[in-house]
């Protein structure tokens, strides 16, 4: 059962960030499923933050913050890999117009 699950959350996660990675995706649509990313990841922090105060044990807030600086990590990573990959296209589009 717990393999089942776990293939059924990958293939909605994968799925929402290939469509909101892909260009082919309408953008409001796009804008949908990363708000569903966030909120996802926002669920997975909350849930160990609920955890943390519930034990009250020092790890588990360590454990908590460590998993909170990996998505923002995460995050932040793609975003200036995502700019980056517009900026290099934006210039070689100027480029073919002069």
């Amino acid at each position: 059962m717990d393999i089942l699950i776990e293939f059924v959350l990958e293939i909605i996660l994968e799925g929402t960030i290939a469509g909101a990675e892909s260009k082919k995706v309408p953008l409001p649509i796009r804008i949908l499923l990363v708000t569903f990313l966030i909120a996802i990841y926002g669920a997975l922090v909350g849930i160990f933050v609920l955890l943390s105060v519930k034990t009250g044990s020092v790890w588990m807030w360590i454990l908590t913050f460590l998993v909170f600086a990996l998505i923002l990590g995460v995050t932040v990573y793609r975003i200036r890999k995502y700019r980056r990959e517009n900026k290099n296209k934006d210039k070689e589009k100027d480029a073919e117009n002069k």
